[in-house]
């Protein structure tokens, strides 16, 4: 089973942490050499979305603008997965950055997002941009 929850931190907490983390990647001074791709506003926004609106918040949100959030959720968790599966990074910029729990996170993240039936349905393209 992934894993979804640290006695530590929640998975809200830890989304958040990983947008900060991409958003500090943006900076010039830092080497992270992260692809485009994955730190592009709407990405970044999609974790910080989805890590501040429970899901009790987002049933109650006219439906248009819960599904226009969850769709953007939907979309960041997929390209990072995707990224991280496929390769998209390079290796030692990688492992330094992204964590195996840190893939898990976005798993459980991506199941409580689309349910069990859409589980596996990551449509994967390759990872294009800076740091190839």
């Amino acid at each position: 089973m992934l894993e979804h929850n640290s006695p530590r931190t929640s998975a809200p907490d830890r989304l958040l942490n990983l947008a900060v983390r991409l958003i500090e990647a943006r900076q010039p001074e830092n080497d992270a050499q992260i692809p485009d791709e994955l730190v592009t506003d709407r990405l970044i926004q999609g974790l910080i979305e989805i890590a501040t609106i429970s899901p009790y918040t987002l049933n109650a949100i006219p439906i248009p603008d819960s599904e226009t959030k969850k769709r953007r959720a939907i979309e960041a968790v997929r390209t990072l997965i995707g990224a991280l599966l496929q390769g998209g990074l390079p290796k030692e910029k990688a492992y330094q950055f992204f964590s195996l729990k840190d893939l898990n996170l976005l798993f459980y993240i991506h199941s409580q997002l689309v349910g069990a039936d859409d589980y596996l349905n990551i449509p994967f393209q390759a990872s294009t941009g800076k740091g190839q």
